[in-house]
């Protein structure tokens, strides 16, 4: 996930409907690619792929699935949703074993596995859309249960990695995650230069998630007051 940053299309406060759904058509899957895409290699120098990764050069899978905002029609934010391989494994060097390490800890072994993780990651609002409100409240919806227990049997926890602020954001809509491990930036990156260390936390949703979040049903529409 990137970190929400200021922007400058909204300059006076406007009331408007985030229209949310999973991208489901293969125009909607490639404008959400595209939006990643160009985000993540004008940001981080980063690349994006379908079939293989290569952290020494940069090079990203791209998500299974999206999840997709708009407001009048234009895309303005996305959120990828990985099953499998996820981002924390490929990156991070992140083990079942770490993560039930962490949930024994915070007694929830008997409750959840490591084996059923997924991982929210690419996450993307347009510059002129960003600190306008779109940010915090489609990162809150992107926790809906009906986009990350996608296919499958809706016990799935969530893993990711990212810097302290995003974590910082996420606390303040009420989501919280527990502590996995850290990775020092460039050890992932060899040439991208941070003294900030990542973060690996994980969410169990049932217990992490508030459910203005994780019961809201998509496709649906949020109300955005922006500032």
């Amino acid at each position: 996930m990137n970190q929400p940053q200021d922007g400058s299309r909204i300059t006076k406060s406007q009331s408007y409907f985030l229209q949310v759904k999973v991208a489901d058509s293969s125009a909607d899957i490639l404008e959400c690619q595209s939006l990643i895409a160009e985000s993540y290699q004008e940001e981080f120098g980063i690349s994006l792929c379908d079939r293989s990764f290569n952290p020494k050069e940069k090079v990203e899978l791209y998500p299974h699935y999206y999840l997709m905002g708009t407001i009048e029609d234009e895309l303005v934010a996305t959120m990828g949703l990985y099953l499998y391989n996820i981002q924390s494994q490929q990156y991070a060097y992140l083990t079942d074993r770490e993560i039930e390490s962490a949930l024994n800890k915070e007694g929830l072994d008997a409750i959840v596995s490591s084996k059923n993780k997924r991982e929210l990651s690419k996450f993307v609002v347009k510059k002129e859309w960003r600190n306008t409100g779109v940010s915090k409240a489609f990162l809150g919806l992107a926790h809906s249960k009906d986009f990350i227990h996608l296919i499958g049997d809706g016990s799935h926890i969530l893993i990711n990695t990212a810097f302290s602020p995003m974590f910082k954001v996420l606390d303040s809509i009420g989501i919280k995650s527990q502590p996995i491990k850290t990775t020092p930036a460039n050890k992932i990156y060899p040439n991208y230069r941070s003294d900030r260390p990542l973060e690996t936390r994980l969410t169990v949703p049932y217990f992490d998630i508030p459910s203005c979040w994780y019961n809201f049903n998509l496709p649906g529409q949020y109300p955005i007051e922006t500032n």
